[in-house]
């Protein structure tokens, strides 16, 4: 099933930031989950506390399975025009860059710019 980058962060809003941790690993929670996500809710739940273990292989496989690649990487149009309009600075890290598609553009905008990707 893939997600946007919308649903994706509201959903991470909504397990890391509204709920507290006695409810969101309650088995309750997990039932609805499983209403909502199917054989997905898990995987979901259990990101958070895995990511800190994930190998880079593994951390990239799981946001490919649940986030839609759009053209060069995962952003939609309108917010890589925002990022590109507020985007400030003579030197700018792109951290967590992926292929690097974003600190390409970030650097064809101002050729004075030093641009660094890191994934």
């Amino acid at each position: 099933m893939k997600l946007g980058r919308r649903t994706v962060n509201a959903v991470r809003y909504v397990l890391e930031d509204l709920l507290s941790p006695a409810l969101r690993d309650s088995p309750l929670f997990l039932a609805v989950m499983y209403l909502v996500w199917g054989r997905q809710a898990p995987r979901f739940i259990a990101f958070r506390d895995r990511l800190r273990t994930m190998s880079a292989e593994e951390y990239a496989a799981f946001y490919a399975r649940i986030t839609p690649i759009h053209g060069e990487c995962d952003l939609n149009r309108p917010c890589i025009e925002r990022i590109l309009a507020e985007v400030e600075g003579a030197a700018i890290l792109d951290a967590g860059c992926g292929r690097g598609h974003l600190a390409r553009l970030i650097a064809d905008s101002d050729p004075g710019r030093r641009v660094v990707g890191a994934q």
